[in-house]
């Protein structure tokens, strides 16, 4: 199964059907956009399923009818670990950003947060890569299908962090995993499901 996010929705990709829930059998020839309509639309509809074939083939069928982007981010976890967590229109989030060109997911990710963050590069170290999410969101007309690629990395520096205002982020702050309480409550779905694996797998 997998997961893609769209405000306070969730859309299930899947093979059967799920209770509870709008099924809409798969089909190669539509385009995916207009099959979503209602569910992008109905403020009353909050779980969606694409079933009948395997999650990953609707995913990339998903990807070739949305405007598709790549972006890299991390759980930065400090000496007292302490998880860095950055303060964007008006929601806690993760450090993370689009890949470039030429770049691939690990190095966009140290980049990213080094600067939205303030923090020498050399200071992160990669320790695994952790699940990736994906999330819909609307840009100007378009409709735009996001997967962001997650590290976890490991920060040994003494830099002083400092929010890249010109990126909207007004505040950072380091929290630990047992006061991220504030974080749960003013946060993306999708953040809060990768936070919530992220502290069960350790």
């Amino acid at each position: 199964m997998i997961k893609i996010f769209y405000n306070n929705k969730i859309l299930f990709l899947t093979e059967k059907t799920l209770n509870k829930v709008t099924n809409i059998a798969f089909s190669e020839k539509e385009n995916i956009k207009n099959v979503l309509k209602k569910f992008l639309e109905d403020d009353e509809i909050f779980t969606y399923s694409i079933y009948k074939a395997s999650p990953n083939k609707v995913l990339e069928k998903l990807k070739q009818d949305f405007i598709f982007i790549r972006a890299a981010g991390g759980i930065v976890k400090d000496e007292k670990n302490r998880i860095l967590f950055i303060y964007r229109r008006n929601k806690w989030d993760l450090p993370k950003g689009k890949i470039d060109e030429g770049e691939n997911d690990l190095q966009a990710a140290i980049r990213e947060i080094s600067e939205e963050c303030g923090i020498n590069k050399n200071s992160l170290k990669i320790i695994s890569k952790l699940q990736s999410t994906y999330h819909i969101y609307r840009q100007k007309n378009d409709m735009i299908l996001k997967e962001t690629i997650w590290f976890d990395i490991k920060f040994s520096g003494n830099d002083i962090i400092c929010p890249q205002t010109e990126e909207e982020i007004t505040a950072i702050k380091w929290m630990s995993e047992k006061n991220i309480k504030t974080v749960f409550d003013n946060t993306y779905l999708s953040i809060k499901e990768l936070l919530q694996n992220y502290v069960k797998r350790k």
